[in-house]
């Protein structure tokens, strides 16, 4: 089989008929991104495709820095052109990562290039590339539009501005872009002074003055507000360990006043804070009827040069090995106990939690609607074909493939929407072979609707688009 064929990673006939008449021409809810609203607003087009690449994705600049390339090539100040030929030549030797493969399924999809980016092929693609996104048929609506995109979820912190979701919900845009909120600045705390500055910047976006964690809670349910009003429908947190602290409201008060003064706190005064915070959070979540997404394992910002450097988001997070299974469901338990669990989505980064954590999800399903907690797709580090086989089996193995939500991007590049294209492939090669081996019915009817609602009509229904 030639790379990027029509049937690339469909290796039966079952995977085949599923994803040519099925799931490919399935619209894309993608319900966890980090685009940036305004570029949507505003249409923007382009200069030329390094700019596109490379102006935010850190999967590339950690690649490229482990190919020896300068910093000012990755997130400094380095000329476009020159940015683009380091990336070309890392790209040279990245066959099997993943970013080998979203590389070339977004020149063929958006750009119709089939011929390989190469050193040698590099000017010419770079060039043609470039002279096409300044056409309006490559504008950012218009290369959305591309890829069948229904919903889109950006990720927007409290304090932000929602002027620009304002804008495309009173257009004629027809794709649904929706805030997400993201408070964890809140209680993820990584310098005093910054606290400082960021609660007054909510303070001023909800016209709360903050003097405590009442008022502090205050701001945020205003905001949210005004991220309801703007269409949210779903939170998002990344978790920090220790994750949980039993107690935590009777205790956060003066944790709050420390950290508000610009005062330094240790590692278990920070986790009050973080779990007084959720607690709350998730009882409005519930309130509201949002969905709550939680993020958990990741190490961030390891490398302290770099991120004294170029900041958070720039290549420097790792998997952690801390534990996240008691914590989690203390969390989860802790809601469900005064029956204010929101719908939750759980998301793992160590592979060796995946069983785990299913069965975490099976443990607070409640009855009162499916799949009220979910496990979220394979995520980050674990967003590659073997990744996605292994959440695959684990979810089927361990609980219900049929109420799955599918997949999202967590992309900050406008070019990333053929990532959802490679998990339908995995996804209907992967049935293929379970059908293969006898472990699923051959009823085309039944795959078919199975295809159907993990490539998108599942995410409609959960988040209430």
């Amino acid at each position: 089989m030639s790379f990027l064929s029509d049937d690339f990673l469909l290796s039966t006939s079952v995977a085949q008929n599923l994803f040519h008449s099925c799931a490919k021409g399935r619209p894309i809810v993608d319900f966890h991104n980090h685009l940036c609203a305004r570029e949507i607003a505003e249409d923007v087009r382009f200069d030329n495709l390094a700019q596109v690449w490379l102006g935010a994705d850190h999967y590339k600049w950690r690649a490229m820095r482990s190919n020896g390339i300068d910093e000012s090539l990755c997130t400094g100040n380095g000329q476009w052109n020159d940015k683009f030929t380091a990336w070309v030549n890392t790209l040279a030797q990245a066959q099997g990562n993943p970013l080998y493969l979203w590389a070339h399924l977004e020149l063929k999809r958006y750009f119709g290039i089939e011929t390989l980016l190469t050193p040698e092929t590099a000017v010419d693609i770079y060039q043609h590339t470039s002279s096409l996104l300044q056409a309006p048929d490559f504008s950012a609506r218009n290369l959305l539009r591309k890829m069948n995109v229904s919903v889109l979820c950006t990720t927007d912190d409290p304090c932000d501005d929602l002027r620009y979701h304002t804008v495309l919900r009173e257009s004629d845009f027809e794709i649904r872009v929706l805030p997400t909120f993201r408070p964890d600045k809140a209680f993820n705390i990584t310098a005093p002074l910054l606290y400082q500055e960021w609660l007054q910047r909510l303070g001023s976006a909800a016209n709360v003055a903050i003097s405590s964690i009442d008022t502090l809670m205050e701001a945020l349910v205003h905001r949210m507000d005004a991220f309801d009003a703007a269409g949210c429908r779903c939170a998002d947190h990344s978790l920090e360990p220790p994750l949980f602290c039993d107690n935590a409201r009777d205790l956060v008060g003066p944790v709050f006043k420390k950290a508000s003064d610009g005062q330094p706190i240790d590692m278990r005064e920070r986790s009050i804070l973080q779990t007084a915070v959720l607690l709350e959070l998730g009882r409005e979540y519930h309130r509201r009827g949002w969905v709550w997404q939680l993020h958990a394992g990741a190490l961030r910002n390891v490398r302290t040069r770099l991120h004294s450097a170029a900041g958070a988001d720039a290549g420097g997070d790792i998997i952690d090995d801390a534990h996240i299974i008691r914590p989690l469901a203390s969390l989860l338990n802790a809601l469900d106990t005064v029956n204010s669990l929101p719908k939750t989505v759980l998301y793992n980064l160590n592979p060796r939690d995946n069983e785990a954590l299913m069965a975490l999800v099976g443990a607070f399903a409640d009855g009162s609607s499916p799949g009220k907690i979910s496990w979220g797709p394979a995520w980050w580090f674990m967003d590659q074909c073997s990744g996605m086989e292994r959440h695959l089996n684990t979810l089927s193995q361990l609980g219900l493939l049929g109420q799955f939500i599918g997949m999202t991007t967590d992309s900050r590049s406008l070019l990333s929407f053929p990532r959802h294209e490679l998990f339908r492939r995995v996804l209907c090669g992967w049935i293929g072979k379970q059908v293969t081996a006898g472990l699923f019915p051959d009823d085309e009817k039944m795959l078919d609707e199975l295809v159907s609602s993990l490539c998108s009509i599942n995410a409609l229904s959960y988040f209430n688009y």
